[in-house]
């Protein structure tokens, strides 16, 4: 198993989470979980060897543009 297989089975093996998509080349994790416990999981992940911290809002809006220019580029 790969370091993505590790990060999303540790993540996905947590309460409330229903999904878990890991991208290392961006260092992102995106995760669709029911009352996540925030505090917990990065602290599971640091465990691992995964220090992480919480994406803010600014930051994912730049992710989210990219994303679109990227699309564009394939056009």
């Amino acid at each position: 198993i790969n370091c993505v297989g590790r990060v999303e089975a540790l993540l996905k093996g947590l309460p409330g989470v229903r999904e878990a998509r890991v991208n290392l080349s961006k260092k992102q994790a995106r995760i669709d979980a029911e009352d996540l416990d925030l505090e917990s999981t990065l602290q599971r992940l640091e465990q691992a060897g995964y220090p992480a911290r919480e994406m803010t809002a600014q930051q994912d809006q730049r992710d989210q543009t990219s994303r679109r220019e990227e699309r564009q580029l394939l056009l």
